[in-house]
């Protein structure tokens, strides 16, 4: 059920507001102010979401109340809520794929596959698991 009482929004709206300060207070500490606006424009948005899926829209006013208060308390500029840009994404220059070294001790002849002579001790113990398993398997299926 949707909120429809004003006190009860505008509760909502003020503790979503003080959850966003609270949960970025490090960020928001270490940033210039001019910085800080673009910081809480993705966690307001966020929460300005999560009260307009809980409240009427007679009710949706206050959280633009409770966001401006919050801006003006950490002396950042109210522009109202829009939805923030995607952040970009720094993606690194391509170069070569890695090459894991030879493990010392270790090495052994490869063949055509590039894999070694011997299945690894893993193989030959998941191998050794499932055959004892269709064992147990089979002799509960027989003792019924």
């Amino acid at each position: 059920m949707l909120i429809d009482e004003p006190e009860r929004a505008q509760r909502l709206a003020r503790a979503l507001c003080t959850d966003v300060r609270l949960y970025n207070t490090s960020s928001l500490s270490e940033a210039a102010p001019a910085e800080r606006a673009r910081l809480l424009g993705a966690p307001v948005f966020e929460a300005y979401e999560l009260y307009v899926s809980r409240v009427t829209e007679p009710q949706r006013h206050w959280f633009e109340e409770a966001a401006a208060e919050l801006y003006a308390e950490l002396g950042v500029p109210f522009d109202g809520i829009r939805k923030p840009p995607p952040a970009r994404i720094e993606q690194a220059p391509a170069g070569p794929p890695a090459v894991h070294p030879p493990v010392p001790g270790r090495e052994r002849e490869r063949d055509a596959t590039g894999s070694g002579g011997s299945p690894p001790l893993a193989l030959a113990v998941a191998i050794a698991v499932i055959v004892l398993l269709l064992g147990v398997v089979g002799f509960l299926l027989s003792s019924r």
